[in-house]
């Protein structure tokens, strides 16, 4: 009788559950790590006293730290054929992992929508200054007036003596003309007041002006709260020929929903890695 030995598994076969196994657990890690912080900050954010945020940071840390390990509890209750402990550690593994779930989901929520609120914020008030800009560029190109102010000033003073002063205390210095005489007496007076102040807005236009400029230039380059879900929508929308329509809001939802649901698999793949470690220890 001839015996064929088997072939030996080569050292790479031998290398990649171990590798596989490895990156699986380190994943795992930093899911675990994320929900367990996000939990924490979300629970002890609810307590109303330093004493109440412990408490609940530590509930909410235990209960994460239950859907860590649960999966992998209730893989090896199976496999000893402790069916009735698997189902109870299952059970207690989905109350567990739909706290995490709410958790994580309400921590996203809340800096995520803070954020875009931010966002938001400052495109609104770009759009308001470029509006206000847009305002006060066509009314000083709609100022012809060159001289400035002090200019003004100077022709005034030289054309006061030219007026009698009976005309200038009847009048109050030709702001309140009623006769036809005394307003051909006051009239450059009247019409170096008109430039003045026309100037003196000018001035004013030109440093405003300046201003929003400045800070438009400043101003973080933001068109919209949350560009990404509308360029998202529209991805999907192409990407299906338009059979999927979905909002901009529809895809912040269901990016909050990933960001939720991911670190709740920590513990499956902490379980997965073990039974990689496993199997290659049956090998």
């Amino acid at each position: 009788m001839t015996i064929i030995d088997a072939p030996l598994p080569s050292a790479s076969s031998m290398k990649l559950p171990r590798l596989a196994a490895a990156v699986l657990a380190i994943a795992a890690s930093g899911l675990a790590v994320v929900a367990l912080s996000a939990n924490i900050n979300y629970t002890s954010g609810l307590g109303q006293s330093v004493a109440a945020a412990g408490l609940l940071a530590s509930l909410g840390g235990s209960i994460d730290l239950l859907a860590m390990v649960l999966p992998s509890i209730a893989s090896e209750f199976f496999r000893r054929r402790h069916f009735v402990a698997c189902l109870f550690s299952s059970a207690i593994w989905i109350v567990a992992v739909s706290w995490t779930v709410l958790a994580v989901a309400s921590f996203s929520a809340t800096n995520i929508e803070d954020a875009f609120a931010g966002r938001d914020k400052i495109s609104d008030q770009s759009v308001s200054t470029k509006s206000h800009l847009a305002q006060m560029r066509a009314e000083r190109s709609a100022i012809t007036e060159t001289r400035s102010p002090a200019t003004i000033e100077l022709e005034m003073q030289r054309a006061w003596p030219r007026i009698p002063k009976s005309t200038r205390t009847d009048t109050k210095d030709c702001r309140s003309v009623t006769l036809p005489a005394s307003l051909a007496l006051c009239d450059p007076i009247m019409k170096l007041r008109e430039a003045q102040d026309i100037a003196q807005r000018r001035d004013d236009l030109d440093r405003q002006i300046r201003t929003d400029e400045a800070q438009l230039f400043s101003a973080p380059a933001i068109s919209q709260s949350d560009p990404g879900a509308t360029t998202a929508a529209e991805l999907i929308s192409f990407m299906s020929a338009g059979a999927l329509q979905l909002t901009a809001a529809t895809v912040q939802k269901l990016r909050i929903a990933c960001l939720a649901l991911m670190p709740t698999f920590s513990g499956i793949l902490y379980g997965l890695a073990l039974l990689l470690f496993r199997g290659r220890s049956h090998a």
